[in-house]
């Protein structure tokens, strides 16, 4: 079912408008393309915080429970198959 800024996937909730809004864009144009809505959502919502940070931009509302990281504060995920994962450069 295709997104609108009134109607989006939970995990979206706690981005700001403007971050949301493009994960909603992204989610409806993957779907468009037959990508199912799980993978669809975690691709919109990784490549939303990608381009958010890009840009200097606020990720989250002020209330969001903490984006996962590291211990080093690393945030860099990338998606393999169907699974979103947090990658690190600093080793442990």
């Amino acid at each position: 079912m295709p997104w609108t800024k009134k109607e989006y996937p939970e995990s979206m909730k706690n981005f700001m408008a403007p971050v949301r809004n493009k994960a909603i864009d992204i989610a409806n144009a993957l779907l468009a393309d037959g990508n199912d809505e799980k993978r669809a959502i975690a691709i919109a919502t990784a490549k939303a915080e990608e381009w958010a940070l890009k840009r200097n931009l606020k990720v989250r509302k002020d209330n969001a429970p903490e984006n996962k990281k590291c211990g080093a504060g690393c945030r860099q995920m990338f998606l393999l198959g169907t699974r979103l994962h947090l990658v690190c450069s600093v080793t442990n």
